[in-house]
């Protein structure tokens, strides 16, 4: 599975953009102001700007952008423009009234230090995953079998929610060094998954142990049924 997911993390590092911000900041956008035909603008074509999230959602439709000499510009805010890292595409139209018009598509990247990722780093980050989400599938299989044997105890629920803090964790160090979409959005799945598999379940698990655990022993037992016969 490593195989098949790191080379597309990786892809997704190369990606080539036109800019690196960081996240949550209020930045401009400016790129050269050149046609598709790669004619430099000469002030009288109109400029408009569309852009994506990383998942594929406008965040900005047909928008002028500013000239400035040889730039054309556009402000990015940090409530909309930069408040989720990945690969942003936008898209620039160019609307000239003698050369010809057209559409340039880029991207612009964003990251929580405003800095890329080197590739030794997503491998690392790429198997770490691979690791949690191995423990993830063992711990639940525990789980499941404490809870059809009933013999649950604390500290079987700390090593599983243990396990599971230490996914916050790594998520919480994803955000701030790791700049794939695809593995942030595995680890929310897992993350939301986990919530229920190991906290909620596991604390089930636990419950019904030490009730079933309690009953028995308030059960009488064969001496005492002996004992109360013979009397």
């Amino acid at each position: 599975m490593i195989l098949l997911v790191a080379p597309m993390v990786l892809a997704e590092a190369d990606v080539e953009t036109s800019h690196t911000f960081k996240q949550g900041m209020d930045v401009s956008l400016c790129i050269p102001c050149l046609d598709p035909n790669a004619n430099i603008c000469d002030g009288t074509e109109t400029v408009s700007i569309s852009i994506k999230d990383p998942h594929g959602g406008f965040l900005t439709s047909s928008q002028v952008m500013t000239s400035n000499a040889t730039d054309v510009c556009y402000p990015l805010s940090a409530a909309v423009h930069t408040n989720k890292t990945g690969i942003h595409e936008y898209t620039v139209n160019y609307q000239h009234p003698t050369n010809p018009s057209g559409n340039s598509v880029i991207s612009y990247r964003v990251t929580a230090t405003g800095e890329v990722v080197s590739g030794i780093a997503i491998v690392f980050f790429s198997i770490f995953f691979f690791v949690i989400l191995g423990w993830m599938i063992y711990s639940i299989i525990n789980v499941i079998g404490h809870f059809v044997k009933t013999d649950m105890d604390l500290a079987d629920l700390m090593k599983v929610w243990i396990g599971y803090f230490v996914l916050l964790g790594f998520y919480g160090m994803a955000l701030l060094f790791f700049n794939s979409t695809m593995v942030i959005d595995f680890l929310e799945m897992f993350i939301d998954i986990g919530q229920w598999t190991h906290i909620y379940f596991p604390l089930l698990a636990l419950i019904l142990s030490m009730s079933i655990g309690a009953w028995k022993k308030s059960r009488p037992t064969d001496s005492d049924e002996d004992f109360h016969y013979e009397y």
